[in-house]
């Protein structure tokens, strides 16, 4: 009879470890003939367009995973080049998209009824992209060749910083990186939704180095017009701030190929477009 009772104990322990099954009356039920939740709640699918390349691709799945997870639906991810991705939303091909776009005074003010942009999900930089082997640490040790892909408006020119540096911009950034790697270049400069996927590519013959020569923020994109669901994705973002998802999905996806710590951006939209005011 012991026996028996310790056993029983024993499994009434194990069944105590065992998270429970998740509960469906968390979650909001939302009116489809008036929010944009309610309407991605009745279809049952949250469609989310993300960049093609790693590691923003990962990333960004895993952000749209949790927004549709808050709306207890599947989530579709939908790869897009730069052009479509941020339009897609007001066109009706996504739900939400995340486009690696830098935030600018001039694009927040174009959005208008095309697309509505949200706080950002991810703090961006400019910086050099070398050999693992290079003595180059900074822009002042450039004395070369360098690939640059900078937008005037957004960007740091190299040349300005060190006179030394000869920067030039071929067609194909890919073809670039492999000069790099085989030492015809001395380093490419770019901003991260460039540089990390061509550090992927380079499978650790790259790395980045020095510091930051700019700021920018990229941000996700809803329609426009749907103040509600802005609101619902910039809080369900922030929660996964808050519970440590952010920086978990940043980790996975960023910290293998040399991505260093950082934290969730708290930058708000008008923030990050008043780095980059318009000239008048």
């Amino acid at each position: 009879m012991r026996r028996l009772s310790v056993c029983l104990l024993a499994a009434l322990a194990f069944a105590s470890c065992i998270p429970p099954e998740p509960d469906d009356d968390l979650i909001v039920k939302y009116d489809p003939e008036e929010t944009v939740m309610g309407e991605i709640q009745q279809r049952g699918e949250l469609v989310v367009a993300v960049p093609p390349a790693e590691p923003f691709k990962s990333f960004t799945s895993s952000l749209g995973t949790v927004v549709g997870d808050a709306l207890g639906v599947d989530t579709e991810i939908v790869p897009m080049e730069p052009p479509e991705i941020l339009t897609a939303p007001g066109e009706g091909s996504a739900d939400l998209a995340f486009p690696l776009i830098t935030v600018t005074e001039k694009l927040v003010r174009r959005a208008g009824d095309r697309y509505a942009l949200m706080d950002p999900f991810y703090v961006a930089h400019q910086r050099l992209l070398v050999r693992t082997d290079s003595p180059i640490e900074q822009v002042e040790d450039l004395d070369g060749v360098v690939c640059q892909y900078a937008d005037e408006a957004t960007g740091a020119n190299v040349a300005q910083l060190n006179p030394q540096a000869r920067p030039i911009s071929p067609p194909d950034p890919r073809a670039c990186s492999i000069d790099v790697a085989r030492g015809k270049v001395q380093a490419l400069s770019a901003a991260d939704w460039l540089a990390f996927p061509l550090l992927v590519k380079s499978a650790r013959a790259l790395e980045l180095v020095g510091e930051d020569l700019t700021t920018e923020a990229y941000a996700p994109v809803v329609e426009s017009g749907a103040s509600a669901w802005v609101a619902f994705v910039e809080g369900v973002l922030a929660e996964a701030d808050a519970e440590g998802d952010w920086l978990r999905f940043y980790a996975h996806s960023f910290t293998p190929h040399g991505g260093e710590e950082t934290a969730y951006p708290e930058m708000t939209i008008e923030e990050a477009a008043a780095l980059f005011p318009v000239e008048v």
